[in-house]
């Protein structure tokens, strides 16, 4: 039995972004230029401010064998943009970071092509879940994971 590996799965998606004309028509209107994409994180060598938009991907986990049901892979997406402005609605007194709708947006942009993506390959994109973190502003960043299975057919070679 062969079924993709985390490291195929990985890549699906990094070809998948760096591929997706929505998101890059989106950051080329939004931020004035294209995003970059970066595979695995060096900690203590982060992408910089400057190369913003950024999207990392990671692989994460794989559950996989002949006792579950199907095979559940997880890949951690990390995107982040530099974005300082503010928007006041006069008519409730509320400031916001427009840099929260942005990378919002960006996620959707993402999850949708990831979907239609895993669609193509018989793959269920069945998992989401990210976080927005504005700790290092003018950087506004969203961490998710995405978690995406093929059931488990015995004897079955899998091919992406």
């Amino acid at each position: 039995m062969s079924i993709p590996s985390l490291i195929d799965i990985m890549e699906l998606w990094r070809d998948t972004i760096n591929n997706s004309t929505t998101l890059d028509s989106y950051c080329q209107t939004t931020f004035g230029q294209s995003f970059s994409v970066f595979v695995g994180l060096d900690p203590k060598n982060p992408p910089k401010i400057s190369q913003a938009p950024f999207l990392l991907v990671v692989p994460d986990n794989l559950d996989s064998g002949l006792t579950v049901g199907a095979h559940n892979y997880n890949v951690i997406v990390h995107i982040g943009i530099k974005d300082d402005e503010y928007s006041d609605f006069q008519s409730n007194g509320t400031s916001e970071m427009r840099g929260i709708y942005r990378i919002n947006q960006m996620w959707e942009y993402v999850w949708d092509d990831i979907e239609t993506a895993a669609n193509g390959k018989n793959l269920i994109a069945d998992r989401l879940s990210y976080s927005i973190n504005t700790d290092a502003f003018p950087l506004i960043q969203a961490m998710g994971m995405i978690g995406s299975s093929l059931p488990n057919t015995i004897g079955v070679n899998i091919t992406l």
